[in-house]
């Protein structure tokens, strides 16, 4: 009696554990098709391998990678490579009877996104490109995804005609709560409309022309608050100021400038910081401001 109960026992647990691996293995396709199965979107999410949380809470996608479809050289494109993505609070019941993507949050951990920049041929009718709004949007659209989580992000951003970089992001964390993606909003980094946003970077660096640089510290926005916050600002030429002058070639003045905190209260929605830099807001204020200016009097006046 006891051997055929510990026969019994034995048998038990491989058909557990033959059953756990099954509907493992079973998971892991049928999320790798759930996640890709729309025609019309513009990057394919892959990854090494699938880990089932426990309780089957959600999914861990390891060592995963965003690659962009139909590359072309006249498109600006987003790569990504992550640690791995967290899908959490995953309603089963629709993912396998309906083969639907309801889930409580989707989480990036350690992206590194690298942008190729391809810079329009007529800049007045051409609005600037927003590569990881375009990218989030994408991803976002996929399912119902009730919140997205980012930390620990970089972005390295370079010019494809020479692969210059031209921008770097440093620490990127994001937080959006209560995501609708059937409500757009395209100045949004996250283009849908939001009961709540958060983001930080730690520091950012931007070529602003062949000799200014823009580089900054902490900056940080609240969506409760809707305050955006700067710090350590620094705009400075990467060249002497006489070869600067000699580059404009007139005789105008040259501007280097230092910031410690610009802080921007009750920022408007209809701010736009992509295309003409309009900022609607309550109030502005400006700490620790330098400017040094430069006028080469050797040069014809303009």
């Amino acid at each position: 009696m006891g051997r055929k109960l510990l026969i019994g026992v034995i048998s038990f647990t491989f058909l557990i554990i033959g059953s756990l691996v099954g509907v493992t293995w079973w998971i892991e396709n049928q999320f790798f098709d759930l996640l890709n199965r729309n025609p019309e979107r513009a990057y394919d999410i892959t990854y090494e391998d699938l880990d089932l949380n426990l309780f089957l809470k959600g999914v861990s996608l390891q060592n995963a990678k965003i690659t962009p479809l139909n590359v072309a050289d006249t498109v600006t494109q987003v790569q990504g490579t992550l640690d791995h993505i967290e899908v959490n609070g995953i309603m089963w019941g629709a993912f396998l009877l309906q083969k639907k993507a309801i889930i409580g949050e989707l989480a990036f951990i350690n992206p590194e996104f690298s942008i190729n920049v391809v810079e329009a041929k007529n800049k007045q009718k051409t609005h600037k490109i927003k590569p990881l709004q375009m990218l989030f949007g994408d991803i976002l659209k996929r399912g119902e995804i009730h919140s997205f989580r980012l930390v620990g992000g970089t972005a390295v951003t370079t010019r494809a005609k020479d692969s210059v970089v031209i921008a770097n992001v440093h620490n990127l964390k994001i937080i959006a709560i209560d995501i609708q993606t059937d409500s757009i909003q395209v100045k949004n980094l996250i283009p849908f409309k939001l009961a709540e946003l958060n983001t930080s970077l730690d520091s950012s660096s931007f070529v602003l022309n062949d000799y200014t640089e823009l580089t900054t510290g902490l900056i940080s926005y609240n969506s409760a608050t809707s305050d955006l916050e700067l710090n350590n600002i620094d705009m400075a030429f990467t060249k002497d100021r006489l070869a600067v002058s000699d580059i404009v070639g007139k005789q105008v003045d040259l501007i280097e400038a230092k910031i410690k905190r610009l802080k921007i209260s009750q920022l408007e929605a209809g701010s736009d910081f992509y295309s003409d830099v309009r900022i609607l807001a309550g109030s502005i204020s400006i700490d620790g401001l330098l400017l040094n200016d430069f006028r080469d009097k050797n040069k014809q006046r303009p």
